[in-house]
């Protein structure tokens, strides 16, 4: 269960609904390097840390740091060959949009 269609079924961001709630996340503007969107960073984060509690993720934390919040998640498994879920994001202004497959 390496291949992106599996970690997205893994997420439950299947479907229609999936794609939709994906968008939301995206469309927060979220540009870290913009001091006047800090408060939307911060959103987005929390957004991403109630997905992954929704997803049913036992653990979840939002780190704060000297500058802006990480969001750390974590779903023990005993099994070495279980899948690797990481959201490594950086976002673009609403006005913009990049997409990477």
């Amino acid at each position: 269960m390496s291949d992106p269609e599996s970690a997205v079924e893994l997420s439950g961001a299947t479907g229609d609904d999936g794609v939709a709630d994906l968008a939301r996340w995206v469309g927060i503007e979220s540009v870290s390097s913009d001091a006047h969107r800090s408060e939307d960073v911060r959103r987005s984060a929390g957004w991403l840390a109630d997905a992954m509690r929704r997803t049913g993720v036992p653990r979840v934390e939002i780190w704060e740091t000297e500058g802006l919040p990480a969001v750390y998640g974590c779903w023990p498994a005993t099994d070495p060959e279980a899948p690797v879920l990481l959201v490594y994001s950086h976002h673009l202004d609403g006005r913009h949009r990049h997409v990477r497959s």
